[in-house]
């Protein structure tokens, strides 16, 4: 949907003849309207399909940005998760290990903070997850 408005003003004193004219278009399109589009390709040949190519690069482009910026936040999302589960991994061997040489209470608390971090961090992942979406879905039916 395209919509333009446009508002222009004149002034003109008589002596000196002074004249001044504006005008200020608002468009929700960034392509002209068809009118002026045939008026540009009257006066430069191929200007429509140059005009639509270089759009088309650009949309590319972003896209090509965003997708990059995604897969990244996507890596290092992995890789933070990987390492995260390895140290809880490496927590609860040595609070087994703790356990085993009689060191009741370090070993309990090494053990039940790992397994506590593991589950806090499954559900405040799950948590945010379905926070997103749920906005995301409200951001797209309106």
């Amino acid at each position: 949907m395209s919509r333009s408005g446009r508002s222009s003003g004149q002034l003109t004193q008589n002596k000196n003849a002074i004249a001044l004219r504006g005008e200020h278009i608002v468009r929700e399109s960034p392509f002209p309207p068809p009118d002026e589009m045939k008026v540009y390709e009257e006066l430069c040949p191929g200007f429509t399909r140059e005009f639509l190519d270089t759009y088309k690069k650009q949309v590319d482009h972003r896209t090509k940005l965003e997708e990059m910026t995604v897969s990244g936040d996507n890596r290092r999302a992995d890789r933070a998760q990987k390492l995260s589960f390895a140290i809880v991994v490496i927590a609860i061997v040595f609070g087994c290990i703790l356990l085993y040489l009689k060191i009741d209470i370090a070993g309990y608390v090494l053990l039940i903070g790992s397994l506590g971090s593991l589950i806090t961090a499954f559900f405040s992942g799950s948590i945010l997850r379905y926070i997103e979406r749920k906005a995301k879905k409200s951001r797209l039916s309106q």
